[in-house]
Parts: structure tokens; sequence; C-alpha cells
């Protein structure tokens, strides 16, 4: 099992890479393993985000959507406490490490978007808009507010 010093901004895990991170902040402590299990772009992206929801439109001139298949498997947690996880926790990055907008889109379902104890795991989809010229779009998580930490996922396959 590879650890989080493994990868990093410049080298993030591959499409189906674990890594494992523990995070220390005012909610309490608890460690992490997540894996990003699929990842599709452009055209097939769009189609299931469409079929999703009436409401998902297009993305504009010069993007297309990023749809990721994401799995969190809770592996210990401080006070048996329950921890919630969803796509707000990720931020996504283009290849030249400027944090992409964020755009409302509704996921297909299962959304990426649950609580689990430890053992337990939160599987689900999360959407992201690129630039369609981004040959290597990434996402992090359990990023500082400082942009220090985390650990980094390749968006694309």
């Amino acid at each position: 099992q590879p650890t989080a010093t493994s990868y990093s901004r410049s080298n993030p895990a591959p499409v189906g890479t674990a890594q494992t991170i523990t995070i220390d902040n005012y909610l309490g402590k608890y460690t992490v393993t997540i894996k990003v299990t699929e990842a599709f772009r452009g055209q097939s992206a769009w189609t299931a985000i469409k079929k999703a929801n009436m409401f998902n439109t297009a993305p504009e001139d010069n993007n297309e959507y990023v749809l990721l298949s994401v799995e969190a498997t809770i592996d210990s947690a401080e006070n048996d406490r329950a921890v919630s996880l969803n796509d707000y926790d990720f931020k996504i990055y283009n290849s030249t490490n400027s944090e992409y907008e964020r755009v409302l889109v509704v996921s297909p379902n299962p959304q990426f978007d649950g609580s689990a104890y430890e053992g337990g795991k939160i599987e689900g989809f999360m959407a992201f808009t690129v630039s369609t010229s981004d040959p290597s779009p990434k996402i992090v998580f359990g990023q500082d507010y400082d942009g220090t930490g985390g650990i980094w996922f390749s968006a694309v396959k």
C-alpha cells in the first residue's frame, strides 16, 4: 500500500491507486484510504451527467466534464466517531497548478457523499469541469488552508 509521500502535486497517484492520509482537525482525528477507481472525460462524462439530472447544463466553451468514481475507506476514527465526506472535501487543479472554479452539477448516483464509521466505505461519483486542452487535471484531498499537505490523484486515465 503506497503512502501519501509516494505521490505529490507534481506526481499525482494514477487512477486505481489507493493512498492513505491521517486528518487531524477541529472535527477530530481520522485515517482514510482513498482511491479514484474510474475516470471519465468529455462526451462519456457529459452523457452520464446529462442523464443524472435534467437541470445539469453543458460545459462552457473549451471546457468539458471530468467524472470520477471515488472510494474512501475509514481506517480509524478517534472516539468511535462517524466521518462525513463529500465531493467538496476535494479540489481540482489544472496541469499548471491553478485551481479550477467549482461548477454546480448534480453527479450521477451514487454521489460521493456520506458518513461511515471505522471499517466503513463511502463510494460514489463526483464531477468537475476542466479545460479541454488540459492534459492532466488532478484532485487533492486533505489539503491544508495554505495549500500544503493532502493526497493528490490524477483526474484522467
